[in-house]
């Protein structure tokens, strides 16, 4: 009924990541799929819902040659309620598991606001974040690249309008990758401190309220 997993997307394009946002709003980028994803999430917390494995092989292109700007979320085989989370389940992928999980403390749905910023991070490098081969290296690649919890991993802005690049290395590689700054908090390591799927849906970067001057509008 559907086409293609984002996987599959980035695989055809040779794993080239996408911009992060187009101005003219009319392609695929970063921005135009994580308002879709958050709005999923969105719809998931009001009915206390967790999916548990949100990953690009369960994201689904409506059709990517015809509406390459829509997307869905698939494969709710692990989804549970909420309210019934237990502390220590074996649930999400690895590379895209969160610290509470990992570290077997209580957890809530913000573990799907976590996967959601490890593949909006994947979609714009071409490459999992952290491609960690068991959880002993998950978590030291979440902590060697930055220097403590308190610094956020995300997307970076300067102002609402214009992006700058940090260079970082992972762990003892030397592989440069371009890094967004956290200020949407998606990857927030304190789960408390995470930002929820309705307060990423009004941040003016992700509702692109700001770039509003920039569409063309048409004649009355």
């Amino acid at each position: 009924m559907l086409d293609i997993s984002l996987r599959d997307f980035l695989k055809q394009r040779g794993f080239r990541g996408l911009s992060l946002i187009d101005s003219v709003i009319k392609s695929m980028s970063v921005t135009v799929l994580t308002f879709q994803l958050a709005t999923a999430l969105a719809h998931l917390k009001s009915a206390g819902i967790t999916h548990s494995d949100l990953k690009p092989d369960n994201i689904m292109m409506v059709d990517h040659v015809w509406q390459p700007l829509k997307v869905k979320i698939i494969d709710f085989g692990s989804a549970f309620e909420t309210s019934g989370a237990r502390s220590g389940s074996y649930i999400q992928t690895r590379w895209y598991r969160s610290p509470e999980v990992m570290l077997g403390l209580p957890y809530t749905e913000a573990i799907d606001v976590w996967s959601l910023g490890c593949v909006a991070a994947e979609l714009f490098l071409g490459q999992p974040l952290y491609p960690g081969r068991n959880e002993y290296e998950m978590v030291s690649l979440q902590l060697n690249l930055f220097p403590s919890p308190s610094v956020l991993i995300g997307f970076l802005f300067h102002s609402l309008k214009y992006m700058k690049l940090y260079v970082l290395k992972y762990s003892k590689r030397k592989i440069h990758k371009g890094l967004i700054w956290a200020k949407l908090k998606l990857l927030q390591l304190d789960a408390n401190q995470r930002i929820t799927p309705r307060q990423l849906l009004q941040h003016p970067f992700i509702s692109m309220s700001h770039l509003q001057e920039l569409i063309p509008h048409r004649p009355k």
